[in-house]
C-alpha cells in the first residue's frame, strides 16, 4: 500500500491512474473502468459486459460527464461534469487529477 495514509493501492495505468482504496475498488465506476481497460487491451468481454460497458459509456457521453476520484471521501468515485479541454481526451472518461469535494 506504499505508505498511503488512505490505504490506497498504487496502480499506475492509463484507465485507473489513482491509488484506489480497497473499500472503493468494487464500486460500479471502478468495475466499469476495469472493463474498459480490458477492452482496450484486447481482452474479450462477454456479451453482457460489452452491453453494460457500452451503456455506461453512452450515458457518460450523453450527460457530458466523467469519473473523478477522491480517496479521502466515503464514496471515492464521483460523476462530474466533463472539462472538454482536459478530461477524456484519450478516450478514457476520467479526470486524471484527484478531485476535491468542491469539484463535484
Amino acid at each position: 500500500m506504499d505508505g498511503d495514509p488512505n490505504g490506497a493501492r498504487r496502480r499506475p495505468d492509463d484507465v485507473i491512474p489513482w491509488g484506489v482504496r480497497p473499500d472503493h475498488a468494487k464500486e460500479y465506476p471502478a468495475r466499469m473502468l476495469r472493463l474498459l481497460k480490458r477492452r482496450r487491451e484486447g481482452v474479450p468481454l462477454t456479451r453482457s459486459e460489452d452491453e453494460r460497458l457500452d451503456g455506461w459509456l453512452s450515458k457518460l457521453d450523453r450527460d457530458h460527464a466523467v469519473i473523478g476520484y477522491n480517496p479521502s471521501s466515503v464514496f471515492g468515485f464521483y460523476y462530474i461534469e466533463k472539462n472538454d479541454d482536459t478530461d477524456g481526451a484519450d478516450g478514457v472518461p476520467i479526470r486524471r487529477a484527484i478531485i476535491t469535494l468542491d469539484d463535484q
